[in-house]
C-alpha cells in the first residue's frame, strides 16, 4: 500500500502550502485544520510499526486499510478547500495541488466545516484504536518539524552522539565569510544526514542569527529543477503561493537566510542548472546567507562559484550507537543485556558505527524472535541478506519506495534466477507504489539475465517508476545496446502508472508501451526522458488525457518535433508544463492540424534550455509563461520563425550571454504583461518598441552588467525592478 507516501505528501506538502493556510484563515477554520494536522502526525509516528506487524496481524491490516481510506478522504477535502471561494465556485486553478487523489467538488463553507469535524472524529478514533492495538510510536516521526519549540525538545531528547558534530558546524558558520557570496555546506555523512541538518536548523544560534530559515525537501527527480526550488524558497519566506517568483522579489531581497536542500540530486549534467539556482540565491541573499546541502546517493560535488565546505564525520561513539540500536528495537528490559552482548559480538570486526546501521540492527531485533538474533545480526553485518528471514527483510526495505540498487543479492539467490522471481520472493512488494531501478546496466545485464517479464503482473499498484542506467564507458554501452530494448520492454508497468522517468537509456527505439503511450499509459501525469542519446524518435504522448508535465532533455538525435509526438489527433489536453532541455540537434517544432480542438489548451509554462540549433517554432501556442535559457544566435535574427506564434503574457530570458538586444520579431508579442531578464551580460539596451506594449505592467532586470539604457516609458510602469545593473540609472 502507498499509505506512508500518501500520508507524508499530505503532511509535508499539502497542509503546509501557503495557499492552504490562507484558505483555512479565509474560511475561519484554522483550529480545525490544526487538529487534522496534529492527529495525522500522531498516526504518522505509528505507521512503520503497523506496516511491519500487519504482515502477521489481521487487525492491524484492517486498521491500515481504514487509515488509508481516511487519508484519501482528507486529500479530497483539502483539494476542495483549496478551490473554495467565498462567492462560490472554484478558486484560482494555481492553488490546486496537481497530486490530489480525488476529483474536485464545489462546497459551501458549512459543508466544509461539517466534513472537517467528521475527519477530526475519524482521526481521533483511529489514534485510539492504534493505542489499543499496542502500536509503538517513532517519536521523531510523530512531531511536525514546523512546530519549533516541541520539535527542538524532541531533537534534544532523541538524538544521541551528535552534539560535538553540530557544534563544529555551528562554529564554522560563526566565522566571517570571504566576499559576499553564499556559503555552501555539504553534509555527506555515513548516515543520519537529515537529522544532523535538523539539529543545525533548530539550533538556538541559527534561530537568532538568520532572518529566514527555509527547509526544502527536493523531489526525487532525474534532473535538477531550479525554478521549482526558487518558487519553494520564495513561498517559504513570503507565506504566499508564487508561480512568478519575480513578483515577490522585493519582499525577499536582502534577506540573510539559511536554506536547507534535503536529498538534492545533482549530477555533472546539472551544472548549468545549479548556476541558475545559485545566481538567484546570490541575488536574493544578504551577506552571511548559507545553503546547506544534504545530498542523495548520486550527488556530484562539483559546484561552480560557491564557497564550499564538505563535512564528513565518522560513525557514532560505540555507547551512543548501541543506545540508538536498543531504542529502535523496543525490546523488554530483561532482554537488554543479552541484546547488548549480541550487538557487540556482531559488530566486533568492523569500525562502522553509522546511525543507519543502528536502526537496521534495531529493526532486526524488533521483528525477529530472540533465539535468532545472533544469526540475523551476523547476516546483516556481513550483508548476507539471503540468510535473513522474510520478516527481517521487510524490516529493511521501505514497502512503498524501493530502490533496487542495493538488491543485487535478490538476483543471486539460487532459486531466483531473474527479476520476476526476485520480486515474487517478497509478497508484500505487490503493494509497492514507487520503484526506482538504479544501475540497470549492472542489475539487469548480470549473469542472471532478465527473462520476459511484465512489471504489471508483479506490481499491480505501482504508480511511480524510475529507470536509471549509469554507463561508465562507451564499450559498456555498445556491448549492451542490443539488449536495451528488450530490457525496457520487459519492465512494462501497470495501467495505473502516474509518473515515469527514464534516464540514460541507450536504445534507438522505445518499446510499444512507451512509443504508443496513448494506447497504454492512460493515467500518466508526468513523464521525464533524460539523456536518451540514441533515441531517434519521440514517443507519441499527445493522446494521454491526464498528462500534465513533460520534460525532454539530452535527446541528441531529435531534430524535429512533428506529428509523431502528438499521435493520432492528440492535443495534450491537460498539459501544464513542457520543458525542452539540451536538445542539441533540435531545429524545428512543426505545426500540425486539428479539426476541432486547440493544441495545448492548458499549457502554462514552456521552458527552452540550451537548444543551440533551434530556428523555427511553427506551432501556435497559447502559453502563459515562456522561459528561455538559450545561447542561440538564430533567436536574435529575423530568420527565427516563431515569435508571431506566441501570444505570451509572461516572458523570462535567462543566461543568454550572446544576446546584445532583444529579437526584433519579439515586437509581435503585443499581449506581453511582464518581462524578466536575468544574467544577460552583453545586453546593452532595451528597444523603444517595448513602449508600444499596452498590456506591459512589469519589467524586472537582474545581473545585466552591460545594460545602460531603457525606454523612458518603461521607467513609469507599475513595477520596475533593477538589480545588479551598474550602468543603468533611472
Amino acid at each position: 500500500m502507498a499509505l506512508a507516501s500518501d500520508l507524508e505528501r499530505v503532511l509535508s506538502h499539502i497542509l503546509p502550502m501557503p495557499a492552504m493556510m490562507a484558505q483555512g484563515r479565509l474560511l475561519g477554520m484554522p483550529n480545525h485544520m490544526e487538529m487534522i494536522r496534529d492527529r495525522l502526525w500522531a498516526i504518522n509516528g505509528t505507521i512503520k510499526d503497523a506496516e511491519h506487524r500487519a504482515l502477521k496481524e489481521p487487525e492491524l491490516e484492517e486498521w491500515l486499510t481504514d487509515v488509508g481510506a481516511t487519508i484519501v478522504d482528507i486529500d479530497d477535502l483539502l483539494g476542495r478547500i483549496l478551490d473554495w471561494h467565498p462567492r462560490g465556485g472554484a478558486a484560482a486553478a494555481s492553488n490546486r495541488s496537481s497530486h490530489s487523489i480525488c476529483s474536485i467538488r464545489e462546497a459551501s463553507r458549512q459543508a466544509i466545516l461539517s466534513e472537517l469535524k467528521e475527519m477530526v472524529r475519524r482521526l481521533n478514533y483511529l489514534v485510539r484504536r492504534g493505542s489499543v492495538l499496542g502500536l509503538s510510536k517513532e517519536i521523531m516521526e510523530s512531531v511536525d518539524p514546523r512546530q519549533e519549540e516541541e520539535y527542538s525538545t524532541v531533537l534534544k531528547e532523541e538524538v544521541v552522539g551528535r552534539n560535538e558534530h553540530v557544534e563544529e558546524i555551528i562554529d564554522s558558520l560563526k566565522q566571517p565569510q570571504s566576499g559576499d557570496c553564499d556559503e555552501l555546506q555539504i553534509i555527506n555523512d555515513l548516515g543520519g544526514k537529515t537529522t544532523l541538518a535538523r539539529l543545525i536548523y533548530h539550533h538556538p544560534w541559527v534561530q537568532e542569527q538568520f532572518q529566514h530559515r527555509i527547509w526544502v525537501d527536493v523531489p526525487n527527480i532525474a534532473s535538477l529543477d531550479p525554478m521549482w526550488i526558487m518558487r519553494e524558497f520564495t513561498s517559504s519566506i513570503t507565506g504566499e503561493p508564487c508561480e512568478d517568483i519575480w513578483l515577490f522579489f522585493d519582499g525577499i531581497h536582502g534577506s540573510k537566510y539559511l536554506l536547507v536542500l534535503d536529498d538534492l540530486n545533482f549530477g555533472e549534467e546539472d551544472r548549468d542548472k545549479w548556476l541558475q539556482l545559485e545566481n538567484f540565491l546570490l541575488l536574493v541573499g544578504a551577506p552571511g546567507s548559507t545553503v546547506v546541502v544534504i545530498p542523495d546517493l548520486f550527488f556530484i560535488q562539483y559546484v561552480l562559484g560557491s564557497s564550499v565546505r564538505t563535512w564528513h564525520f565518522s560513525g557514532l561513539p560505540e555507547d551512543d550507537w548501541v543506545q540508538l540500536c536498543l531504542r529502535q528495537a523496543l525490546i523488554r528490559p530483561d532482554q537488554r543485556e543479552e541484546a547488548k552482548a549480541i550487538i557487540h559480538s556482531s559488530k566486533r570486526n568492523t569500525q562502522d558505527w553509522s546511525p543507519t546501521d543502528a536502526k537496521i540492527f534495531g529493526s532486526v531485533l524488533r521483528y525477529t524472535e530472540m533465539s535468532r538474533w545472533q544469526q540475523q545480526l551476523d547476516a546483516v553485518n556481513m550483508r548476507q541478506w539471503e540468510k535473513m528471514l522474510p520478516i527481517s527483510i521487510t524490516g529493511l526495505i521501505n514497502l512503498q519506495e524501493l530502490d533496487l540498487e542495493g538488491c543485487q543479492w535478490l538476483l543471486e539467490l539460487p532459486e531466483v534466477g531473474d527479476l520476476g522471481n526476485a520480486f515474487s520472493k517478497l509478497e508484500s512488494l505487490r503493494n509497492l507504489k514507487e520503484l526506482w531501478l538504479q544501475n540497470l546496466e549492472q542489475v539487469l545485464n548480470s549473469e542472471n539475465a532478465l527473462t520476459p517479464l511484465k512489471l504489471n503482473d508483479i506490481l499491480p499498484q505501482l504508480m511511480y517508476l524510475k529507470l536509471h542506467w549509469k554507463w561508465i564507458n562507451m564499450e559498456d554501452m555498445r556491448a549492451s545496446e542490443l539488449v536495451s530494448l528488450h530490457v525496457l520492454e520487459g519492465l512494462q508497468p501497470n495501467l495505473n502508472l502516474k509518473k515515469l522517468e527514464i534516464i540514460l537509456y541507450i536504445g534507438e527505439e522505445f518499446p510499444i508501451w512507451i512509443k504508443e503511450g496513448f494506447n497504454y499509459l492512460h493515467k500518466l501525469k508526468e513523464i521525464k526522458l533524460i539523456n536518451l542519446k540514441r533515441c531517434k524518435k519521440l514517443p507519441s504522448l499527445g493522446g494521454l488525457l491526464d498528462l500534465e508535465i513533460v520534460e525532454l532533455s539530452g535527446m541528441d538525435l531529435i531534430n524535429v518535433v512533428d506529428e509523431a509526438f502528438y499521435g493520432d489527433d492528440g492535443t495534450f489536453p491537460e498539459l501544464k508544463r513542457l520543458t525542452l532541455s539540451h536538445m542539441l540537434a533540435l531545429e524545428k517544432w512543426l505545426k500540425v492540424e486539428r479539426k476541432k480542438e486547440f493544441l495545448f489548451p492548458k499549457l502554462r509554462r514552456l521552458t527552452l534550455i540550451q537548444c543551440p540549433k533551434f530556428k523555427a517554432l511553427e506551432v501556435d501556442l497559447e502559453v502563459s509563461t515562456l522561459s528561455i535559457w538559450l545561447n542561440n544566435k538564430m533567436l536574435q535574427t529575423s530568420e527565427f520563425e516563431g515569435w508571431q506564434n506566441l501570444p505570451i503574457k509572461n516572458l523570462e530570458i535567462v543566461g543568454c550571454q550572446e544576446m546584445r538586444c532583444l529579437p526584433q520579431d519579439m515586437e509581435r508579442c503585443v499581449k506581453l504583461r511582464s518581462l524578466t531578464i536575468n544574467g544577460c551580460d552583453n545586453l546593452d539596451c532595451l528597444p523603444e518598441w517595448l513602449q508600444g506594449f499596452k498590456h506591459l505592467k512589469s519589467v524586472c532586470l537582474y545581473d545585466c552588467g552591460a545594460l545602460s539604457s531603457i525606454p523612458e516609458k518603461l521607467k513609469r510602469l507599475r513595477k520596475v525592478v533593477i538589480k545588479g545593473c551598474p550602468k543603468l540609472r533611472l
